[in-house]
């Protein structure tokens, strides 16, 4: 049996059952000499509804313990209960003399043993005025998680407050007022602040126990405090293996509760999505912190940096690179360059119609170096400096301002670190979905294209759907030229078939050589800037009969296998790749079931009365066999931190 056991009817049902046989006047809660409660919460219930009858609030009151430390009696009183306070002057304490004190009975259960009922004080007539007193203000444990949950999808209080209204049937069957949720939340607020390092160390833990390939590291200043902290999932770190050739790396998110930047590494995958490698935050935006960042990040990477890196126009982060990962390719977004010219332009960027365009056309379109030393000097921005090198067609960070811009709706202002970490999660779980979306929908689609070219085919086959429909645009492109022969299979003009039409600064012909009869290079640079065949190329195959896509042109990365990945790159397994515990679906099916108990037990009372009375068994079977879950400990390694929050130990963490 159950230590404490539940009786078969609890006081509040018991009261409910006894409601026809009452009299007019009567209360249905009123407290007798001699009611029994199974716990002091059943008691403070039973009492804050018999309150609500009459007009009043509820407090816990005075208490006795025995030299054990072991709680005998139990006072439950007014609230306006004991005496004013003199240097107030103002307030509601009136000595009021109600009161219902309970005694511990030796079944652990609580007994009333005393019932005043006198008030000496005027009682609440209104809902409205009833709902002022905190006894009638206090939510549930199971609407304060709903609260919970709501807020940390960065659901505003205002909403919250209408969606549980909405719940309820209407605002006025709220049996709370509108700043019971806020005060919830602040609550919950101060909790995650409270030990806040060390709720984040066990939330790594977490994750890493369903992730054998979570990695996190961490850098301390000389008084322990954390200055740098970078972490990644075993999921990111396989796909680094497969699309880290190019980086974009951002920090200009800032809104956790210590003001530290925080920074992504993403990069972008077969379906040209967003993929987040690691998350960074940072204390402060130096050369010496972007040194560490970037060490660590190639380090949890497996140690290969990437071919290149887009990042915005930071001096210590250009300075950082160059010290960190000296043969990498570094170059500026455009995004963050057009943006500082408008600034430096002033008003002519709007003032004049046609300079916007001719300037961004300029940018854009100009493929030759010289076009653009005669007056612009050595940029890392500019097409004809990036024509040759590989981004895997980005040249902006604006991938990072988009997954910013993602991270603000999932993440609250002013979060604690934990609850910055956890968010991320959700985001970063949510682009994996993303992913697998395509995957779907990508393997659903038909082996290959019907009709067009052979090449058109073959591209199909191989080819992502995303990828593929660049691949045709290309060759709409392609369209436009007509090739001529300027050495026998070996170069080619490709002039444009309405060149008098075209800009005069714009290019109208591009030359392609071949060499061992399947390596094109076309002056447009396509291939080697993104790692996909050009419009000039493509045509050309075409005019040459060539059927299929030459091997040495088909770059992994965009194919319908690009992602295929190791079993093991990491030590310790196959991390989140592997299938979602049973715990989640578990919980759905419980939460399903319990919403058919309740609508099957609003039948009728005796329906109400069994689902109440197995509800109750349930719960007293689970006390029963409720155990602590023994803690899990976690071997320090160079991939898992399973450490203390200690100054010590967090320093032997960054230095394993």
């Amino acid at each position: 049996s159950c230590v404490g056991s539940p009786r078969e009817i609890g006081a509040v049902e018991n009261a409910l059952r006894n409601t026809p046989a009452l009299g007019l006047g009567k209360h249905i809660f009123e407290p007798v000499i001699g009611t029994v409660f199974d716990s002091l919460a059943e008691a403070y219930d039973f009492y804050n509804l018999y309150s609500w009858e009459v007009g009043f609030g509820i407090r816990y009151g005075n208490s006795n313990t025995n030299r054990h430390g072991y709680r005998t009696s139990q006072d439950l009183v007014c609230h306006t209960q004991g005496s004013p306070q003199k240097s107030r002057g103002e307030g509601s304490r009136c000595a009021c003399p109600a009161i219902m004190r309970m005694h511990r009975s030796d079944d652990h259960g609580w007994s009333v043993v005393l019932h005043r009922a006198d008030h000496n004080h005027h009682l609440s007539g209104t809902c409205g005025e009833k709902m002022q007193c905190n006894s009638h203000r206090r939510i549930d444990q199971a609407t304060k998680d709903t609260v919970k949950h709501f807020r940390e999808n960065n659901i505003s209080l205002s909403k919250v407050h209408y969606i549980l209204g909405s719940m309820n049937g209407s605002m006025d069957t709220l049996p709370f007022t509108k700043k019971a949720p806020h005060i919830v939340c602040q609550k919950v607020n101060r909790e995650q602040r409270d030990d806040d390092m060390k709720k984040t160390t066990d939330l790594f833990r977490k994750m890493h126990d369903a992730d054998p390939d979570f990695a996190f590291r961490l850098q301390l200043d000389q008084e322990g405090r954390v200055v740098n902290l970078i972490w990644t999932s075993g999921r990111s770190r396989r796909q680094y293996s497969c699309f880290g050739d190019v980086v974009i790396f951002d920090t200009t998110y800032t809104t956790n509760r210590y003001k530290m930047p925080f920074g992504l590494f993403v990069g972008v995958k077969i379906h040209y999505q967003t993929v987040i490698f690691a998350g960074i935050l940072m204390r402060e935006e130096t050369i010496e912190g972007f040194n560490w960042a970037f060490a660590e990040f190639v380090s949890l990477m497996g140690g290969k940096p990437p071919v290149t890196m887009l990042t915005d126009q930071c001096r210590a982060m250009e300075v950082a690179i160059g010290m960190t990962l000296p043969g990498m390719r570094h170059r500026w977004c455009k995004w963050h360059v057009f943006r500082k010219a408008k600034e430096e332009l002033g008003g002519i960027d709007s003032k004049k119609n046609g300079f916007k365009q001719a300037f961004n056309n300029a940018i854009n379109e100009m493929l030759r170096v010289d076009e653009f030393e005669k007056a612009w000097g050595e940029l890392k921005w500019a097409k004809p400096f990036f024509k040759d090198k590989y981004c895997g067609r980005m040249t902006s960070t604006q991938r990072v301002e988009s997954a910013n811009h993602m991270l603000k709706v999932y993440v609250p202002k002013h979060s604690s670190m934990n609850k910055f970490v956890s968010q991320y999660d959700k985001l970063r779980k949510d682009r994996n979905e993303a992913e697998d979306s395509e995957e779907h929908m990508n393997n659903q689609a038909t082996g290959c294209a019907r009709g067009g070219w052979p090449i058109e085919r073959h591209a199909s086959k191989i080819y992502t759907m995303v990828v593929m429909r660049h691949f045709k645009d290309e060759l709409v492109k392609g369209q436009s030229f007509i090739p001529k022969e300027l050495e026998a299979g070996k170069l080619y003009d490709l002039q444009h078939a309405y060149a008098e039409h075209k800009p005069s600064w714009s290019r109208s012909s591009f030359i392609v050589r071949i060499e061992d009869d399947e390596h094109y290079h076309c002056e447009c640079g396509l291939y080697p800037h993104a790692g996909m065949l050009c419009g000039h190329v493509i045509w050309l195959m075409i005019h040459l009969g060539v059927r299929r896509v030459p091997d040495c042109h088909i770059m992994k990365r965009w194919t319908k296998n690009g992602r295929d990945l190791p079993d093991v790159l990491f030590d310790g397994g196959s991390g989140d790749l592997r299938p979602a515990l049973p715990r989640s679906l578990m919980q759905n099916l419980m939460r399903v079931i319990v919403l058919e108990l309740l609508k099957m037990g609003n039948k009728s009372d005796e329906a109400s009365r069994i689902v109440m009375k197995h509800v109750a068994a349930a719960k007293c079977e689970l006390r029963n066999t409720e155990m602590e879950t023994p803690p899990v400990y976690y071997s320090r390694s160079r991939w898992s931190t399973g450490v203390e929050c200690t100054k010590e130990d967090l320093r032997q963490c960054c230095c394993s």
